[in-house]
């Protein structure tokens, strides 16, 4: 269930990666990382 939370997260991070034309992936994983973490916090 946490993981699908987070692959979601990193989807929208990456979706709004694009819009913004930012195509630097090690930002996105990055970015994914924090929002797992963000995630893990609250569902504990």
């Amino acid at each position: 269930m946490v993981q699908e939370a987070t692959n979601l997260e990193c989807d929208l991070v990456k979706n709004l990666n694009l819009e913004k034309h930012v195509t630097n992936i090690g930002q996105i994983e990055r970015q994914c990382k924090f929002y797992s973490k963000k995630i893990a916090i609250l569902t504990l």
